[in-house]
């Protein structure tokens, strides 16, 4: 007895295949800017932020989209 599955169930069609193993998804364009500031807070203490903001985003294929993206930190020194 064979069982004949739809076409949207095959392996291979498409629908059930790995997105990452898909020779249709290898990069694209992407414009981004970076933003930031660092400063001291006393002799020992100093902090920092930065910001970076996407311009332009262009695929080829599935990807997730980035938006923004922030970093902080806090550098205390010991010596």
């Amino acid at each position: 007895m064979v069982i004949k599955l739809p076409y949207a169930m095959q392996l291979g069609s498409g629908i059930f295949d790995v997105t990452t193993a898909s020779t249709n998804n290898y990069g694209g364009e992407i414009l981004r800017s970076y933003v930031g500031f660092n400063g001291l807070v006393n002799n020992k203490l100093s902090l920092g932020i930065e910001i970076k903001l996407h311009l332009y985003q262009k695929y080829n294929g599935i990807f997730m989209n980035e938006t923004l993206t922030t970093n902080a930190g806090v550098k205390y020194s010991i010596l």
